[in-house]
């Protein structure tokens, strides 16, 4: 995630996350999946104006929970929920990174 590359500088927040996620169908075109996530390297970083923005954070664990509606048999709409949070290396604060996403999942 980064923000809008500007003449003057940019911050980035980069993370490598691995999910293990199980599902359960409730009806032929509705599941519910749930599972961790495990969120790998977190930085932010800044550069031109914002180069003093540095920040690393430990590696950390979240869990996921979602639900799908299968329009048909190759496309489906997502609910989704994170919770996660990063703690600052070396400190003792954390940042809350939860997020709620609607996403759209083609299967062939």
């Amino acid at each position: 995630d980064s923000t809008k590359p500007a003449t003057n500088g940019e911050v980035s927040f980069n993370r490598w996350p691995l999910e293990l996620l199980a599902y359960y169908h409730v009806k032929e075109s509705f599941r519910l999946g749930g599972g961790f996530r495990i969120i790998n390297n977190p930085k932010l970083e800044g550069s031109g104006i914002a180069s003093s923005v540095s920040e690393s954070y430990a590696n950390t664990m979240g869990l996921v929970i979602e639900g799908e509606y299968l329009v048909g048999p190759t496309f489906g709409i997502k609910l989704r929920h994170v919770s996660e949070k990063y703690k600052v290396s070396g400190g003792s604060s954390s940042i809350d990174g939860s997020h709620l996403g609607i996403l759209a999942s083609f299967y062939f």
